[in-house]
């Protein structure tokens, strides 16, 4: 008797561990079986083409892809500073995918930036926003960009030393010509070379600059070419320190008031 209860008891549980990995696997078939529509892929990263001259075109491409089971179509608009995009839009079949060319013009200014805004017919991302960057060299820079003094004496002066970089970051040859003018007369300005050989400019405020805040700027070019960089200097000239008045009188009445420390 006890060996039969045991047995069915076995049978039993047998059959509920059957039963309940046939409904998983049904349960987890009709899941898997359900379309998913389509499904759009592109890089989370963004799209960074590097960096050139002013002026230069920069490209790069962006793939995109369709991960699901039906047809994707999309659009891509673009912000302003895009030179270049192609396509601006097309259809997917599942598991196509495409390059998407993109492109920009280097400005003036050190970081050229736009984004792309991408609508699809994806019911769970229909529209995705993608950032493209690229950088400008400028052709002519200084380390360190600009001349900061702190506070200066009057009548001592001060000096700076700033190495002249070209558009790749390196220090130009000590023999190149540049041409220098500055803002104001105080400002100091004379070539000398660095100890690797390259050129560098000495700054430095004048000494018969007056006393308060300074401000000027420096700007460098090449003969002959529109490469130039403005380098800002500023400073504070301190005069001589002065007490006024230059004297304290005490007039006491009261000699008991002095012995006694009182407050008159």
């Amino acid at each position: 008797m006890w060996r039969t209860f045991a047995h069915k008891r076995r049978l039993l549980i047998g059959w509920l561990v059957v039963g309940a990995l046939s409904y998983a696997a049904a349960f987890f078939a009709v899941r898997l079986s359900r379309p998913i529509g389509p499904r759009i892929e592109i890089p989370s990263l963004p799209l960074y083409l590097g960096s050139g001259r002013p002026g230069q075109i920069l490209e790069g491409t962006i793939p995109i892809r369709n991960s699901g089971d039906e047809p994707l179509s999309f659009k891509i608009i673009t912000s302003s500073g895009c030179s270049k995009l192609e396509p601006t839009a097309g259809l997917l079949q599942p598991g196509q995918s495409v390059s998407v060319h993109v492109g920009v013009r280097l400005g003036t200014q050190y970081s050229n930036s736009f984004t792309l805004l991408i609508e699809s017919n994806d019911r769970v991302r229909p529209q995705v926003w993608y950032f493209v960057d690229a950088d400008c060299r400028p052709a002519l820079s200084t380390r360190p960009t600009v001349a900061k003094f702190g506070s200066v004496r009057e009548g001592n002066g001060a000096k700076q030393q700033l190495t002249v970089l070209d558009g790749s970051g390196k220090p130009l040859a000590a023999d190149t010509r540049i041409m220098v003018t500055t803002s104001s007369p105080e400002i100091r300005v004379r070539p000398v070379s660095t100890k690797g050989g390259g050129l560098a400019i000495e700054v430095g405020i004048d000494s018969a600059a007056p006393p308060g805040p300074f401000s000027g700027r420096i700007e460098l070019t090449v003969p002959g070419s529109t490469d130039r960089v403005v380098v800002p200097v500023f400073g504070t000239v301190v005069g001589e320190v002065e007490f006024s008045p230059k004297g304290v009188v005490l007039l006491v009445s009261d000699a008991a008031a002095v012995r006694e420390h009182k407050v008159l």
